[in-house]
């Protein structure tokens, strides 16, 4: 069964084939065989049917689902079920993002040839050939630029997570080379979000803008509120250590005056306060992203210190509420 596992999750990430199912999904009419089982002295089967509608055991797979990933090795449900939960998140309830980002596609370009016409942004497919695909780079930086807030704050998030690659040594850093999809379940959008779903005077509250002077990208960000470490706590953390380990990044590419203070900045995915308690120590510690940077000179990069780690590290929290407080993150 593992095999057939293996050989559906292979088919079903090529972008084209996540094109042709998606087409299939909308008059629920796909079939698959696997040419392993053909065999003369089986005789004639039938194609295997996959119901969009209600797939098998989708009851089951739902029940089993929880705000933390809970896949092991050792998980005991039989293999029938593990399959039927892999065949439905991998043909009906992926996200745009995953799609986009998990597909295999000979060109970069293909995965918004293949996928925006499946998606909210179908709108934009015309635009695909004026913009020069080549790279994963180039992807994700194009997807901060044409997505809605939501996908791009989930996606930066993912791309800041400690799961996910990312060395936060050379620029931009809010663009992972390889992101930790196994936690992506844990990005869930039932809660209060960390940013104005309703849009500051008519604009997002996260935008990619490029800075000609530095020739970097970087981000935008305004958020509800962030948590700032205590000045007289640096020295808790061993940051000057921190410091020294950026300071290629804060102080050759982002060209910060050397003397100018450094500050460390938490930003949390969720609106901290409004996630009923009780379950704000498992958003807290898992949908964070950590900043390192200059409120004088508004120039930030991503980084990974322990102070933010939980809820009870010291925290100085700061409401934005008038949106006053732009983060640029390079």
């Amino acid at each position: 069964m593992k095999f057939l596992e293996d050989a559906i999750r292979d088919w079903s990430t090529r972008v084209w084939v996540i094109s042709e199912y998606n087409i299939a999904k909308k008059k629920n009419n796909l079939k698959y065989w696997f040419i392993q089982l053909s065999n003369p002295y089986i005789g004639k089967l039938s194609f295997f049917n996959f119901d969009f509608t209600n797939p098998a055991l989708s009851s089951s797979v739902v029940k089993k689902r929880q705000f933390c990933c809970t896949t092991s090795p050792r998980d005991p449900h039989p293999v029938d079920f593990l399959f039927h939960e892999m065949i439905i998140k991998q043909l009906s309830t992926q996200t745009f993002l995953e799609m986009m980002l998990k597909s295999k596609a000979s060109r970069n370009q293909d995965r918004f040839y293949a996928i925006l016409p499946q998606s909210k942004y179908k709108d934009k497919v015309n635009q695909v050939s004026h913009w020069e695909i080549n790279t994963m780079m180039s992807v994700k930086l194009k997807l901060f630029e044409i997505m809605d807030t939501q996908d791009k704050w989930n996606l930066f998030f993912l791309s800041g997570r400690s799961g996910s690659s990312n060395t936060f040594e050379v620029p931009p850093t809010f663009v992972a080379s390889d992101i930790c999809w196994d936690q992506f379940g844990q990005f869930v959008e039932d809660q209060p979000c960390n940013f104005d779903t309703n849009g500051i005077n008519g604009s997002s509250a996260i935008t990619l803008h490029h800075n000609h002077d530095l020739h970097l990208y970087y981000l935008q960000l305004v958020p509800k509120e962030y948590y700032v470490l205590p000045k007289d706590h640096m020295d808790d953390f061993d940051l000057a250590r921190m410091i020294s380990q950026h300071q290629k990044m804060l102080f050759n590419h982002l060209k910060l005056d050397k003397h100018c203070l450094i500050d460390f900045v938490c930003l949390h995915q969720y609106n901290v306060k409004g996630i009923p308690k009780g379950m704000n120590n498992r958003y807290d510690e898992l949908n964070i992203v950590k900043l390192i940077g200059s409120f004088k000179e508004n120039k930030w990069t991503l980084c990974c210190i322990p102070w933010a780690d939980g809820t009870k590290g010291p925290k100085d929290r700061y409401n934005n509420d008038d949106y006053g407080t732009v983060f640029n993150i390079y």
